[in-house]
């Protein structure tokens, strides 16, 4: 119980973070150093948030699913595939952003506007996860079966 509240309150601050930066906060003009200042504080929360939802969701996943047949032979186990590729392809964009995008908008404006872009993209690709996550809460995990 203690690792489904973690990874939920971690998934919620992830998306919740990405979301209000990409379609509100970064809509604003902003001092320089301020927006520097905000990327910077963004990239770590989801750094960490990412952390916890890793650990957690890996042993919450584990204890459901069983053994490796389990996660490819049932709809639990293939809903929890397309819910972990959906994370994957959100931590790759948040990755460009990291790396690429966040220096990139501390140089100029038009750099803002790619990271601002790169944010939404991970906010539709946290949904999808949502979505799968809330799915697989209406679907018996195979381990339990």
């Amino acid at each position: 119980m203690a690792a489904e509240s973690i990874h939920l309150s971690a998934i919620s601050v992830w998306a919740g973070v990405v979301a209000v930066s990409g379609l509100l906060v970064l809509q604003e003009r902003w001092e320089a150093d301020a927006m520097n200042r905000y990327l910077n504080w963004m990239s770590h929360a989801a750094t960490a948030a990412l952390a916890a939802i890793a650990i957690t969701g890996i042993y919450s996943g584990w204890h459901r699913v069983g053994s490796a047949g389990n996660l490819i032979y049932t709809v639990y186990g293939i809903t929890l595939l397309s819910k972990v590729a959906l994370v994957l392809a959100a931590i790759g964009i948040g990755g460009y952003n990291k790396f690429i995008g966040l220096p990139a908008a501390s140089r100029s404006p038009a750099g803002v506007a790619v990271v601002r872009l790169a944010l939404r993209i991970e906010t539709i690709l946290l949904l999808g996860a949502i979505l799968a996550a809330a799915i697989l809460t209406s679907q018996q995990p195979p381990a339990a079966i």
